[in-house]
Parts: structure tokens; C-alpha cells; sequence
């Protein structure tokens, strides 16, 4: 949700991303009359997606082996930022790091892969692969993705930012290095059960908060 458009009170409406008016829902003097929540479906965390949205997440490569295919594990329930991810390999993405003990440093301390090292690099990005990272399936037929990323783009640009503070790595005996905060997301929901695979479901009604399954 857009908290630069929303005012405690006025009625709450869930739109699609063709309806979303990224400067809020507006009458004809300018006045704000109405709360908006994004709704996007097709949302994943963890495995890979066919070209009929089918999650597989049971594979010898996949979530059951966190040693050699854990990068595939589902992003772990709980409160991220949303920070920005330039000066990777995917600029167009987003970063998503975990509100922990040590924030922005791009690891989760809470959540460990079975070698006993933190998880890292959490994204928010479109695509078929999820790596630990929240998804938008770029194979589900029943959305225009491209629609629904440029909508989420234009979310960001918009609304109100913060610098913060980039602990990534060395980054972290760097002053000045910093990173642009857009927001927060809060992800909820159980994991896909291995070796099957199952049809993406519906994210919540809150647009910062996605299902894994």
C-alpha cells in the first residue's frame, strides 16, 4: 500500500495493477476518497516455474537439499526492506533485506541453510526461477506482467524514500555507502510441500504481503 496516498478513515478498495491510479483514487477537485490495494496473482517464493505457472519445488536440486539447490528455499516468513539493487547484475530488481539483528546487510541471521551459513541475497524480481527470492511468474497466462512491473516501478518512483545505510559486504566500512529504502514488505504464508507441483495461488489482499504457496 501506498502510505503517501492514504488517509486513515476513507474506505479501502482492492484493484488490479490496469485500475491502480499510482497518484491514489482521486474525485475531480484532486481530493483523496479511497484507500487502493494492489492485488497481483502469480506470486512465488522458491523453485521453478513451467510455462503453465506450475511451481516445482521437489527435485534433487530443489528446496530438500539446501547445500546444493537451497538457494531454491522459499524466502523466510517475517518483515523485509525494500531497498534498491544497483550496481548488480540485475539493476531492474529489488533487494529484500530481512529486518533482523544486523539490518542492511543483505543476510538473514535468523535463517541458516544446512552448512550452517546465513541465507542471503533475497530479490523481489519478475521471472520463472526463484532463488530465495519473491517472484512474479513470468509464465502465468492469466496477468500481463510486464503491465503489473512497470506499475510496481512506477509505485517506487513515486512514493516517498529513504536513504539508508548499505552493510552489503565490505560496504559495510564504507560511511557513505548507502541504499535507497522504498518501503517494507511482509511475507506470510507455509511452504509448497516438496516433490509435486502446485498451481501459483493468489497473493493477499495486502500488496506487501505475498503467499509462498
Amino acid at each position: 500500500m501506498d502510505m503517501d496516498n492514504y488517509r486513515k478513515g476513507l474506505k479501502t478498495v482492492n484493484v488490479s495493477t490496469k485500475d491502480y491510479n499510482v497518484k491514489g483514487i482521486r474525485d475531480k477537485k484532486g481530493k483523496l476518497i479511497a484507500n487502493q490495494v494492489l492485488v497481483i496473482k502469480g506470486v512465488f517464493s522458491g523453485g521453478i516455474a513451467d510455462e503453465n505457472g506450475n511451481i516445482n519445488q521437489g527435485d534433487e536440486n530443489g528446496t530438500n537439499h539446501p547445500n546444493t539447490g537451497g538457494l531454491q528455499v522459499p524466502v523466510p516468513n517475517g518483515e523485509y526492506d525494500i531497498l534498491d539493487n544497483k550496481g548488480g547484475k540485475h539493476d531492474d530488481w529489488y533487494r529484500l533485506d530481512p529486518q533482523d539483528s544486523f539490518r542492511y546487510d543483505d543476510t538473514h541471521q535468523n535463517s541458516q541453510k544446512k552448512d550452517g551459513t546465513n541465507r542471503s541475497n533475497f530479490r523481489l524480481h519478475l521471472g520463472l526461477e526463484s532463488w530465495g527470492c519473491v517472484t512474479l511468474c513470468n509464465s502465468d497466462s492469466s496477468s500481463d506482467r510486464n503491465l503489473e512491473w512497470n506499475v510496481i516501478n512506477q509505485i517506487m518512483d513515486t512514493i516517498s524514500k529513504t536513504e539508508v545505510s548499505d552493510r552489503q559486504g565490505r560496504q559495510r566500512f564504507n560511511p557513505f555507502s548507502t541504499r535507497t529504502k522504498y518501503g517494507t514488505m511482509k511475507v506470510i504464508g507455509i511452504s509448497i510441500n516438496p516433490n509435486q507441483p502446485h498451481k501459483i495461488k493468489q497473493s493477499s489482499g495486502d500488496p506487501t504481503k505475498w503467499i509462498k504457496n
